[in-house]
């Protein structure tokens, strides 16, 4: 059945347009939805918002360009996204004010609940200001200047090893790693929420990683320049306040003031933490905040999706592994930002499965082996020692365990990887 015949009018959606280099980037951030279009189909949108039916618009696109554009499949996959749908099936008539309709739209993507609304994009902003960056900035040139004159602030690995107190002090680090990942996604909600972007905080998983997640879709909606604060708010803040405790160990080395041992312990270890997460940012085989800043940087956005896409063709066409996909629509530039990008996906895949293997699926099988021993008996001395050894493994277990089967479930209903 056709959906968008010749006769019909269409309703179109208020909606924002930043170009990019691969096109126009058209959406809704109310519903987080955004769709690349090429500049042509944008004449489409604006002739069916001046009232023209499809038919009209379709006779326009062919006087101005001589191609005549496949109007139901086109229109079809924008009302899914919410940015159009047939008028008068619901008592609303197209014409001039049709694009200022509030749109029941038909098959659309639900409206989004945002988190911390309530914070006010003039309150993000003073946060965000030039002064505050300013301030981050001279600490982080601060500690900087102390771990050249002091590189012993630096820890090594050896800071999240805890020969003593093992239980309380792995239990320690893990707590205090996730109190810390909300924060550095609070500074990716903040900077968007000074752009008037709304966004929302959850759990996701990049392969078999679970992560928090900071969902600011909304930022596309932004030019291109205005996007990476919101993008690398996050790793800012962990820079900050890895610079701050560069400073105190910097202080105490300095006989400027006195650290416990434990606190000592703790603060290395903690900042160890903050290294090894910028550390990760640099995975630009997974969806990191530096690779979504390479990709804005690039004005490529879809280059990981394309990417996968680009690999299967190549299995499709070579090993006759299912059936190729046509991106000749992509730019020549973009087509040669996939093919260098394919060799780091590639390597730092086989990498991360290769730890995988290698580092973590031991770990979780010695953890149940822990679990196993502890819950099997313990003798009186030792039953201080239980309660947090429990609580450990069953943190590292539990995470584990769920970031690999939230993987397995994307990859069972087809839909790729997230990441």
């Amino acid at each position: 059945m056709v959906r968008y015949p010749p006769d019909r009018h269409v309703v179109v959606a208020p909606h924002t347009r930043q170009p990019s280099a691969a096109g126009v980037l058209v959406g809704r951030p109310e519903l987080a939805t955004f769709v690349l279009l090429p500049a042509e189909a944008l004449e489409v949108l604006d002739d069916l918002a001046a009232g023209l039916t499809v038919g009209q618009a379709q006779q326009s696109y062919h006087a101005r360009h001589g191609e005549v554009p496949e109007m139901d499949e086109f229109l079809s996959g924008l009302e899914k996204r919410g940015l159009v749908r047939p008028a008068g099936l619901d008592g609303v008539s197209a014409g001039s004010d049709a694009t200022e309709a509030v749109p029941a739209i038909i098959a659309a993507p639900a409206r989004r609940q945002f988190h911390f609304e309530w914070i006010s994009p003039a309150a993000a902003r003073r946060l965000c200001s030039p002064a505050v960056l300013a301030a981050g900035g001279i600490v982080v040139l601060l500690a900087a200047l102390a771990a050249a004159r002091e590189p012993a602030v630096l820890p090594g690995w050896r800071a999240a090893y805890f020969p003593k107190d093992t239980a309380r002090g792995l239990l320690f680090l893990m707590c205090f790693g996730v109190l810390t990942t909300f924060f550095h996604e609070m500074g990716h909600l903040l900077a968007a929420r000074a752009r008037g972007v709304s966004c929302r905080l959850g759990l996701g998983n990049q392969m078999w990683f679970v992560v928090w997640e900071t969902d600011m879709t909304g930022v596309w909606a932004l030019p291109a320049r205005e996007r990476y604060l919101p993008i690398l708010a996050g790793p800012l803040v962990d820079v900050v306040s890895a610079s701050l405790l560069v400073l105190v160990s910097f202080g105490h080395l300095r006989g400027w003031w006195a650290l416990s041992p434990r606190a000592l312990q703790y603060g290395r270890a903690v900042l160890l933490l903050y290294l090894l997460r910028l550390l990760w940012q640099c995975y630009f085989f997974l969806r990191t905040d530096f690779y979504y800043a390479i990709s804005n940087f690039l004005g490529c956005t879809s280059l990981m999706r394309d990417t996968r896409v680009w690999l299967r063709d190549v299995l499709a066409r070579r090993l006759g592994l299912g059936k190729a996909q046509d991106q000749s629509d992509l730019p020549a530039r973009e087509r040669r930002m996939v093919r260098v990008y394919a060799v780091v996906w590639l390597a730092g895949r086989s990498l991360a499965i290769a730890t995988l293997l290698l580092v973590q699926l031991p770990l979780l099988v010695q953890y149940a082996m822990l679990l196993g021993r502890t819950l099997g008996g313990q003798a009186a001395p030792a039953a201080a020692e239980t309660a947090p050894r429990l609580l450990a493994g069953l943190f590292f277990t539990t995470l584990l365990l769920t970031g690999f089967g939230l993987w397995l479930r994307q990859l069972w209903l087809g839909r790729g990887e997230t990441a």
